[in-house]
C-alpha cells in the first residue's frame, strides 16, 4: 500500500535517498560539489521517507524493518564529532559579542572551520541507510567502484603533466601552465634519453593538491590490503585466482601510486591503520595462520629496497621522495615546526575559549610577525611558510576553540577506534573500517580534519565503521 507524505510515497522518497548516495559516493574522486549535492539529496530523501512512515500511523513495523528503518541509538562517538562542531560555535558566539564585528566574526566562523559540520550527515545517512545487509552491500559495492575512479584517475595522473581537473580550462585556453592550471610537478623519466622516453609526474587525480589525494587513498587503501592478503593468510597458494591475483595487483598499484605521491603524513597514518589492523586479524582471524604473512611482507620489503636503490638513477626527485621515506627531512619540514611554535603562543594566550571559528589565519599572522620582530634573521622564513592552518588536527581544534574541543576531538577517535576493533558478523564489513582511523593518526602532521573534499568520505567511511553488527 502506498503511504504519501504530503505529495510523495515513502517509496519514491526512498528511492531518492538512495540515488543520493550514489551519487555522494561515486563523485567524491571527481568533484566535491557534486558530492555533497549527492549527500544533500541523500539526506533530503531520507528526511522525507521517515516522515511518510511517521504520518502512515498505520503502517506495520515489518515494513520499517525490512527497509532498514527502524529508529537506531546514535553512538557515543557521533555525539563527541557532534560536541566538536557546538563547541565551536559556542567560540564563535562568545567571540562575537566581545570585541570582533558580530557579522564579520559569523561569516569567518562559517566560512571555515563550522562549514563542514552539515557533512556528519553523510555518517549518520550511513547508519540509517545500511542498517540492513543488502543496504550495506549495496554502499560497499558504491564504495569500491569509488576507489576504483580514484585509482584510475590517479593513475592515469602519473603519465600526465596536465592536471586532469584543468583539462578544460586547457581546452579553452591553451595548453600553457599559467597560475590557473599549474603543470603537475615531475618526478623522473624513465628510458631518459632514448625516442621511449616516459615521463612520470606527481599523483593527485582530479584533485587539487596531492595531500588531499593521498587522504582519499589512504581511507581505501586498507580495504584493498585486508581483501587481497587474507585469503592468501587464510589458504595459502592455493587462493591465487584469477579474483584474489587481481585485487593483489590493484593493491600494488595503489601502494605505488601513494610512493609516487609522496605525502608522508597519509603514509604515516596508513601505516599505523594497517598495523592496528593486522592485529586484529591475527587476533580474530587467522591466528598460527598469520605467519604465512612473512612471505608478503619479506616480498614488499625486498621491492621497496630495490625501488629504493635503483632511484637514483632514475631521478632526482624519486631519490628525495625515498630518503624522505627512510626518515630525512624534507626542505620544508621546518615550516611544521614554525606553525606548531605560532600555534601554541596562541593556545597560551587564548587556554580556554580558544581564538574561535574563521580567525585562525589572522591570529597566527600576528603572532608571526611579533615573532619576527624580534628575531628579524628569522623573519623571511617565518613569512613564506604555509600557515592556513596548524599542520596538526589537535593543535588546531585547540587554538581554535580550547581545551573542551579537544578533549571532544580525543574521544571522537577514541570511542570510533574502539568500535573499529569490534569484530564484524560478516568479514567483508571488517576489511572496510581502517580507514578512518588512518585519516586521525594521519592527522598528527595535516589538517585533515579541515578539508572538505576529505571529509565527506571520511563521514560515510566512518558510518560504515560504526554500523551495528548485523548479519
Amino acid at each position: 500500500m502506498k503511504r504519501n507524505f504530503p505529495f510523495i510515497s515513502d517509496q519514491i522518497a526512498f528511492r531518492v535517498s538512495g540515488i543520493g548516495g550514489f551519487i555522494a559516493i561515486l563523485s567524491y574522486p571527481v568533484s566535491v560539489s557534486l558530492s555533497q549535492t549527492g549527500l544533500f539529496l541523500a539526506l533530503l530523501g531520507w528526511l522525507l521517507y521517515r516522515l511518510a512512515l511517521r504520518n502512515n500511523r498505520e503502517g506495520p513495523p515489518e515494513h520499517m524493518e525490512k527497509n532498514g528503518t527502524m529508529p537506531f541509538i546514535i553512538p557515543f562517538p557521533l555525539k563527541c564529532a557532534a560536541a566538536i562542531y557546538g563547541i565551536e560555535l559556542v567560540s564563535l558566539i562568545w567571540h562575537m559579542f566581545n570585541g570582533d564585528h558580530p557579522l564579520t566574526a559569523l561569516r569567518n566562523g562559517f566560512k571555515d572551520e563550522i562549514k563542514d559540520a552539515w557533512l556528519m550527515g553523510g555518517a549518520f545517512w550511513i547508519l540509517a541507510y545500511t542498517d540492513r545487509a543488502e543496504s550495506r552491500d549495496r554502499v560497499m559495492r558504491w564504495l569500491y567502484f569509488a576507489l576504483m575512479i580514484l585509482l584510475a584517475t590517479g593513475s592515469i595522473s602519473i603519465f600526465s603533466k596536465f592536471r586532469l581537473s584543468k583539462i578544460p580550462y586547457h581546452l579553452l585556453h591553451g595548453w600553457e601552465g599559467s597560475s590557473l592550471a599549474r603543470f603537475q610537478h615531475h618526478v623522473g623519466t624513465f628510458f631518459d634519453g632514448t625516442p621511449f622516453a616516459v615521463n612520470l609526474y606527481v599523483p593527485i587525480g582530479l584533485m587539487n593538491t596531492h595531500l588531499t589525494y593521498a587522504a582519499l587513498l589512504v581511507m581505501g587503501l586498507p580495504f584493498l590490503f585486508f581483501r587481497a592478503i587474507h585469503p592468501f593468510v587464510q589458504s595459502g597458494h592455493r587462493a591465487l585466482n584469477k579474483i584474489n591475483l587481481f585485487y593483489i595487483f590493484i593493491l600494488l598499484l595503489a601502494g605505488f601510486t601513494l610512493l609516487l605521491n609522496d605525502g608522508r603524513s597519509a603514509i604515516f597514518g596508513l601505516g599505523l591503520s594497517i598495523s592496528a589492523g593486522l592485529v586484529f586479524f591475527i587476533r580474530e582471524k587467522w591466528r598460527k595462520k598469520s605467519l604465512r604473512l612473512l612471505i608478503p611482507v619479506f616480498l614488499a620489503l625486498f621491492s621497496f629496497m630495490m625501488l629504493a636503490a635503483v632511484s637514483p638513477r632514475f631521478s632526482q626527485k624519486a631519490e628525495k621522495t625515498f630518503s624522505m621515506l627512510f626518515g630525512e627531512e624534507k626542505h620544508t619540514d621546518y615550516q611544521r615546526i614554525f606553525v606548531w611554535q605560532g600555534t601554541l603562543n596562541i593556545i597560551e594566550n587564548n587556554p580556554l575559549i580558544g581564538i574561535g571559528p574563521g580567525r585562525f589565519k589572522e591570529e597566527i599572522n600576528r603572532t608571526i610577525l611579533d615573532f619576527s620582530r624580534k628575531h628579524p634573521r628569522l623573519w623571511y622564513a617565518y613569512m613564506i611558510i604555509q600557515r592556513g592552518h596548524a599542520h596538526n588536527d589537535a593543535f588546531h581544534l585547540l587554538a581554535v576553540a580550547g581545551p573542551l574541543c579537544l578533549a571532544a576531538y580525543v574521544l571522537f577517535f577514541t570511542g570510533l577506534i574502539y568500535r573499529i576493533f569490534e569484530n564484524s558478523a560478516r568479514l567483508r564489513d571488517n576489511f572496510w573500517k581502517w580507514g578512518p582511523a588512518a585519516l586521525f593518526l594521519a592527522g598528527i602532521f595535516q589538517c585533515y580534519f579541515q578539508d572538505d573534499e576529505v571529509l565527506l568520505p571520511f563521514w560515510l567511511y566512518t558510518g560504515l565503521a560504526l554500523q551495528r553488527r548485523k548479519k
